[in-house]
């Protein structure tokens, strides 16, 4: 049984956040995520990394408790945030099914981009059932970014991602689990704007090569901005080189958009 001081701060958490979309009714950009930070160990927090997949799950990490009490229904009450457009909820182990997603994604119908990374227990993906189902209703999604080392890029999930319609950008890192080669041709078919492709997957090489490829020769020169980019988790790093640092900075790194270094930051004169 959890004790009074546990209950009482699970109880706390979802209070600040009602709180913050009463008076920000407006919000447009709205991220969950660590704090720039070192494990015990000295392995870096997701946003110290800054690129995918690197994070080593095998450290302990130094995050406050609070992050392993944010529940699906603290999070839920962000589909009332009508106006927003960006979202990111990172480092998240107390997420136990993701249905807030669905909840997110029909309450906000202008959201264009979505970042999710290592939610929930780390043996699986335990939210890949509710992704899919509240992807059914991202209309107005250009840009999704899930890294996640459990994550099942099968034809369900493809299918899914039919649905966004408006899909300019997709990143997928997962490390552990393979990809479905006619479900990734599937939702090119059918997302017509998508011109960058990053997955990480554990996939054989020559299975991504071929997928490359493939992709490639059908889409290249009806989408000359075509940026596909499959690789093994062993050549991540490598990888990095086939990807312009604009979709890096945008999509591919899991970072922050909302505390970030203002433009002309370095020549601001010493207060």
């Amino acid at each position: 049984m959890a004790s009074s001081s546990t209950q009482s701060l699970s109880h706390e958490l979802g209070g600040p956040l009602e709180k913050c979309i009463s008076s920000c009714p407006l919000l447009e950009k709205f991220e969950v995520m660590p704090s720039v930070q070192h494990s015990p160990s000295g392995a870096p927090s997701p946003l110290s990394a800054g690129i995918l997949g690197l994070l080593d799950l095998r450290h302990p990490k130094s995050f406050c408790a609070a992050e392993h009490l944010v529940k699906d229904n603290h999070l839920a009450c962000i589909s009332q945030w009508k106006h927003l457009s960006s979202l990111t909820l990172a480092w998240l182990p107390g997420i136990l099914h993701g249905k807030c997603l669905i909840e997110i994604t029909k309450g906000c119908s202008r959201l264009r981009f979505l970042s999710l990374a290592y939610i929930g227990l780390q043996g699986g993906c335990v939210y890949q059932q509710a992704l899919c189902e509240a992807l059914k209703y991202a209309k107005s999604l250009q840009d999704l970014r899930v890294e996640q080392p459990y994550l099942r890029v099968n034809d369900t999930l493809c299918k899914a991602l039919q649905h966004c319609t408006q899909l300019t950008r997709l990143c997928l890192l997962t490390l552990k689990s393979q990809f479905s080669h006619n479900g990734v041709l599937s939702v090119f078919h059918e997302c017509k704007n998508l011109c960058v492709l990053h997955i990480v997957t554990g996939s054989s090489g020559a299975a991504c090569k071929r997928l490359t490829t493939d992709l490639n020769a059908r889409y290249k020169e009806q989408r000359p901005a075509l940026n596909v980019c499959i690789t093994t988790g062993n050549d991540r790093i490598e990888s990095l080189g086939k990807v312009a640092q604009v979709h890096m900075k945008e999509v591919i790194l899991l970072r922050s958009h909302v505390c970030d270094k203002p433009i002309g930051w370095n020549g601001l004169s010493p207060v």
